[in-house]
């Protein structure tokens, strides 16, 4: 930033420097001043107050409008690299909740079927006990509430 900031300062200083040559310019007398003085016919202007009043840019005034704009395409080049940079950590970030939503259907679909199996491999009691418990579960109520007429725990172990 201090390297962009000198560059500023720098063609801060010849904007000043070419405002105060061309004010200088207008209010140069030429060397033949006396003769001219007299005889109203004959005032020319100097070349360089007929280039300003045409609004004609002279070399210097081009090439720190040329640094400009070339300070202006650097800034705009800057911040399309912070936009590119952005949105590859976004799209990575996309990526990562997709990922996440996989492994939890998979999660999911894996519990469904441990429960599918659970209740194949039990008897009609308690598979009425466990198919009332689900509905308790999925009523937000929770499984020893007050409804509940069975005083047996059903206990699910790991295998890890």
């Amino acid at each position: 930033m201090s390297a962009e900031n000198e560059q500023h300062e720098e063609i801060d200083a010849e904007t000043e420097e070419t405002s105060a040559e061309l004010s200088s310019d207008e209010s140069a007398v030429p060397a033949d001043s006396a003769e001219r003085s007299q005889d109203p016919a004959h005032l020319d202007p100097p070349v360089s107050t007929v280039v300003a009043l045409m609004g004609v840019a002279s070399s210097r005034e081009l090439s720190l409008l040329e640094r400009k704009v070339d300070l202006a395409t650097q800034k705009v080049a800057q911040i399309g690299n912070r936009l590119d940079r952005v949105s590859e950590q976004m799209l990575e970030l996309f990526h990562d909740i997709d990922r996440t939503n996989v492994q939890f259907g998979d999660l999911k679909d894996f519990l469904k079927n441990i429960l599918s199996a659970v209740l194949k491999n039990v008897d009609d009691e308690t598979r009425e006990q466990l198919s009332g418990n689900a509905k308790n579960f999925n009523d937000g109520k929770p499984a020893g509430s007050a409804d509940d007429s069975g005083d047996e725990e059903v206990n699910i172990v790991s295998s890890e």
